[in-house]
């Protein structure tokens, strides 16, 4: 396909489309959509995908050690094409506002996030999987060891609040994931009894 570069300052070849292979190798803010075949952020470019925008991308995303990609919260990563991904982005997403004994049932859009890394003040003994053997809902989930286990595609984890968090004002925890953006297709197994699910990709689902 075509291809456009971003300098820092313009396109070289105007605004990417879905046919248009787009390079990012200056640092860019989103000011809206943005259509690409693939895209490529090189250098140390470092590009923010603002809240409320949403990158399309057909083929493949690249991001280079040396850059970086982040995704603000309530921002949307689409990939078309079931292809993989090379390199790290961060993506932020923001919890319903909690007290600190409150939890939250997390899911990660990246591959390779430690559970403790992404919530570090958690008591470690507070991270929970559920598990479909359980008969009653005080069965249904068992303790997993966050620092010796990520996030697995598409299953989701019971996550309680911060431990220095507020116990009578409640805020949003902002969780921060570190990875290669998740692509392509996922069959999870379900089985008869509990099951806890999560979406797997830098994208809200959108059922057809």
């Amino acid at each position: 396909p075509n291809t456009t570069i971003w300098d820092g300052f313009s396109w070289s070849n105007g605004v990417p489309d879905k046919g248009v292979k787009a390079i990012i190798s200056g640092n860019f803010t989103s000011s809206g959509d943005l259509y690409a075949c693939s895209l490529s952020i090189t250098g140390t470019s470092q590009v923010n995908l603002q809240s409320n925008h949403t990158f399309t991308i057909v083929r493949n995303i690249n991001v280079d050690t040396t850059a970086s990609f982040t995704i603000q919260n309530s921002a949307n990563l689409v990939q078309i094409n079931h292809v993989s991904n090379s390199g790290n982005i961060t993506l932020m997403r923001e919890s319903a506002p909690v007290l600190r004994l409150d939890y939250t049932a997390w899911s990660a859009p990246v591959s390779n996030q430690n559970l403790l890394a992404f919530s570090s003040n958690t008591l470690s003994n507070r991270f929970y999987e559920y598990i479909s053997s359980g008969t009653t809902p005080s069965t249904a989930y068992i303790s997993i060891n966050p620092s010796l286990n990520n996030f697995q595609a598409t299953k989701g984890y019971v996550i309680r609040s911060p431990n220095n968090w507020s116990s009578s004002i409640s805020s949003p925890y902002l969780g921060t994931f570190v990875g290669i953006p998740n692509n392509g297709e996922y069959f999870s197994p379900i089985n008869l009894g509990y099951n806890l699910l999560g979406n797997p990709y830098p994208a809200t689902l959108q059922a057809s």
